[in-house]
């Protein structure tokens, strides 16, 4: 397995824009549907770029957590699962209790309706298994299948070898597309569960862990690294999201082999963005002054983008309570309801998240080693969470 460079850095900030363009397209899913928007933008599949969107904070989770977890179990030999879940519970609990004062302070009021089942499935992050849950609470969906992976993935990466975690999410890529096409075929009504059940949806999360584990395996480590310097490497990945794009307007071909296809499309392009934004060339950190950032790049690792998807958590968590289909309130009209988003996001990342990541270290005295990624760089821990 090659070294990681020590080479000191915050953050990654192409991840953080990846996460900015997942969140951005999560909210044009959503934007578009309430009063006051342009109709001319309204795209007839907004809600297949909202999927994709929420497809890409998946594979985003599924790497930097597999990566952190192996960088951690390098350093220290071991992986100490307490203090993993703590942190976790320290970045993901206090915004989501928030959003779940707020709902409640709301229920009944301003729109806001909750059910009694829609509380026992946010609280308990079951919120995928519960067929037609309320607006307020239907986002959460997806925020219960990453809970989900928290808590198996880092057992696995504790309980076995690095070969047997690529043989394990090989057949989980496999099985779940399989699973997938069998559900399809003997109950076609139930097709609704295909993209919200954990079970049916672990090959997401399996390309972003997969490409992890594949960066520290000299032999696809290189091919990867062959694969992301050539010059069609771009092109074949934009086809690649393109099709499988197209794909999932297609209800079954969308539901069994659409989700696994845009998975290993964003995984590509994570990979893009991780080899052309820190300048690596099979192995080795370049000049910088070498080399100029394709335009995408610059793109992705712009303000705007980097601030958005430092926000993405507290954007996601609170879109739905401003942007509603069906409203009385003026305010929730397009683009006030935006502006008011972005104020409750803000105000929820620098007095709620921001103060209780300073206590993510408290479980026990961390070595001041950096962690590092196989190209050099250090990155924030989370994909959408």
């Amino acid at each position: 397995m090659p070294t990681p460079l020590e080479i000191s850095a915050a953050r990654l900030p192409a991840l953080d824009g990846l996460r900015g363009v997942a969140i951005l397209g999560v909210l044009f899913s959503k934007a578009q549907l309430t009063p006051g928007f342009p109709s001319e933008f309204h795209l007839r599949w907004g809600h297949i770029v909202g999927s994709a969107s929420v497809d890409l904070f998946f594979v985003v989770s599924g790497y930097l957590i597999t990566t952190l977890l192996l960088a951690e179990k390098d350093r220290n030999r071991q992986i100490s699962l307490g203090a993993f879940y703590w942190r976790r519970a320290l970045r993901i609990v206090p915004a989501f209790l928030a959003l779940l004062t707020a709902l409640w302070l709301l229920d009944g009021h301003s729109d806001v309706e909750m059910r009694h089942i829609d509380w026992l499935s946010a609280a308990t992050y079951t919120v995928n298994f519960i067929p037609e849950s309320s607006w307020d609470a239907g986002h959460l969906w997806s925020l219960s299948i990453e809970e989900h992976f928290y808590l198996l993935w880092p057992l696995m990466v504790v309980l076995l070898s690095e070969s047997q975690l690529r043989k394990l999410l090989v057949a989980l890529i496999a099985g779940t597309l399989l699973l997938r096409g069998v559900v399809l075929a003997i109950q076609p009504r139930e097709a609704s569960i295909l993209e919200v059940w954990t079970i049916f949806r672990w090959d997401t999360i399996a390309a972003g862990c997969w490409l992890a584990l594949g960066l520290r395996h000299e032999a696809t480590r290189t091919r990867l690294m062959n694969f992301a310097g050539s010059p069609w490497a771009l092109p074949a990945t934009i086809t690649l999201l393109i099709l499988s794009l197209g794909l999932n307007l297609s209800n079954k071909l969308g539901l069994t082999i659409g989700y696994s296809l845009t998975a290993f499309a964003w995984a590509a392009l994570i990979l893009l963005a991780l080899q052309r934004s820190s300048s690596l060339s099979r192995g080795h950190l370049m000049d910088p002054s070498q080399e100029i950032p394709s335009l995408w790049i610059r793109v992705l690792q712009s303000r705007f983008l980097v601030t958005i998807g430092i926000l993405s958590y507290s954007l996601y968590l609170w879109h739905r309570l401003f942007l509603r289909a069906e409203t009385n309130q003026s305010w929730l009209h397009f683009p006030v309801n935006l502006a008011c988003l972005a104020l409750a996001a803000v105000a929820c990342h620098w007095l709620i998240e921001r103060p209780f990541l300073l206590l993510k270290n408290s479980w026990k005295p961390q070595p001041t080693t950096e962690q590092t990624l196989p190209w050099g760089s250090s990155a924030p821990v989370d994909g959408l969470v």
